[in-house]
């Protein structure tokens, strides 16, 4: 990273939601790539694995957002009524979906869920792979604590996405999971149970950002936030369970 003037390695800047910080980097090499090829999806599991022997044992100085059930769903469905007024049905649907996806979480162990610092926004526009598949990470502003899983859960939605578009067969987007999932567990265990919670997990990641998307109208997400992208996430959201099983 490159230091300021004063030997510091990051900025604050007062910004349209409030403070945010800022580091300079030199480079970053490569290019993002919407669909991996093989050999880049068993980098990407095997760097996810490594970062997360990391992350799952360091203690940071700053305190980092946390993501658990009432920061993923309860926060964000209250939040959401208001959003959603003129649209009670499309909201009858969201909190419905909720309710199923909750009681599927909950027959989960999730006290056993692997848990630690995740980078929470593992979408291909965050990384660069370079012509020898080396990997840049950036984009660390959703950074916190939570399920190790939730950084799989990012490419599962990647996925969701790609095949609800019809830009990749179902088939292929379950095999991209699976080779992914195996390339991350040649470094880092992850139980049947995780695995089996990724649709339900990503409900909650979607409701995150659907909250994030409300909340940020005025400084990010103006341009597209409207009855189409309520009504889409909705619908999608619920979708999403089943397009990969």
């Amino acid at each position: 990273m490159v230091k300021n003037r004063a030997g510091r390695e990051m900025e604050s800047f007062q910004a349209a939601e409030g403070v945010r910080y800022g580091v300079l980097t030199r480079f970053a090499k490569g290019k993002s790539y919407i669909d991996m090829s093989d050999a880049q999806l068993d980098v990407l599991g095997y760097e996810i694995a490594f970062n997360h022997n990391i992350t799952a044992n360091l203690r940071l100085h700053n305190e980092r957002g946390v993501y658990d059930l009432e920061t993923t769903v309860h926060r964000p469905l209250q939040t959401l009524s208001v959003a959603y007024a003129d649209y009670p049905e499309d909201y009858a649907q969201l909190k419905e979906t909720a309710a199923e996806v909750l009681e599927k979480l909950q027959a989960f162990d999730l006290d056993n869920f692997s848990y630690g610092y995740c980078h929470f926004d593992y979408f291909p526009k965050n990384f660069f792979f370079d012509e020898h598949n080396n990997l840049t990470l950036f984009d660390f502003d959703f950074a916190g604590k939570g399920y190790l899983v939730y950084d799989l859960v990012t490419l599962y939605c990647h996925y969701t996405f790609h095949v609800a578009h019809q830009k990749i067969t179902k088939e292929e987007g379950q095999r991209c999971m699976d080779r992914l999932i195996a390339s991350y567990r040649k470094l880092r265990p992850l139980t049947e149970q995780e695995v089996a919670a990724l649709p339900y997990l990503n409900f909650t990641f979607m409701l995150f950002f659907l909250e994030y998307h409300y909340l940020h109208f005025d400084d990010w997400s103006n341009t597209f936030f409207g009855e189409r992208h309520l009504k889409g996430f909705a619908k999608h959201m619920r979708d999403q369970l089943t397009i990969l099983a």
